[in-house]
């Protein structure tokens, strides 16, 4: 037999190990320190809203005064006589509780827990409008207690009409 020789074997391409990356170290960071310190800047007091500005700069126009001893008032707003579309806005004390309401035959109602520091409380209707006879009415019932009071109100594009509540607690409500 003949003798068999082996085939020449061609060495396959060896790749040659990769590097392992180099460490990063990172650049260590000095933070910014402003040694100087500064006073914080004032901010503006923010603007009240428009609607609140135009309350603010109308006549006042006290139109009840009552002493309640009661801190709790229910407040229902009616349309006075004929519904005309009177259009009204409802402050306690300045702040805005109910904007832009038609005043009707069906009450605005509210529940208003009276601040317990001040003894002068002031519902305040803003006219939005006339409505189609002016100027501007409403009845306004109140329960404080188990006292009720019927008030009247009319406010013009220039007057608001104002309602006084005069705390005074351990009174008969």
């Amino acid at each position: 037999p003949k003798p068999v020789t082996p085939k020449p074997v061609t060495p396959k391409p060896v790749n040659p190990k990769p590097e392992p990356p180099k460490p990063v170290t990172p650049k260590p960071v000095t933070p910014k320190i402003d040694t100087i310190k500064k006073p914080l800047p004032v901010l503006p007091k923010p603007d009240p809203t428009p609607i609140v500005k135009k309350m603010i700069e109308r006549r006042q126009s006290e139109q009840s005064r009552i002493a309640i001893s009661s801190n709790h008032l229910n407040i229902k707003v009616y349309d006075n006589g004929e519904i005309d579309n009177d259009t009204v806005s409802i402050f306690y004390n300045k702040k805005l509780l109910i904007s832009h309401k038609r005043l009707s035959d069906k009450p605005i109602e509210l529940d208003i827990d009276l601040d317990p520091g001040v003894s002068t409380h002031e519902i305040t209707l803003f006219a939005e409008n006339l409505g189609g006879i002016p100027p501007n009415t409403a009845l306004v019932v109140v329960k404080a207690g188990n006292k009720r009071y019927e008030l009247r109100s009319k406010a013009s594009l220039q007057e608001n009409a104002v309602l006084v509540f005069e705390y005074r607690p351990g009174g008969q409500d």
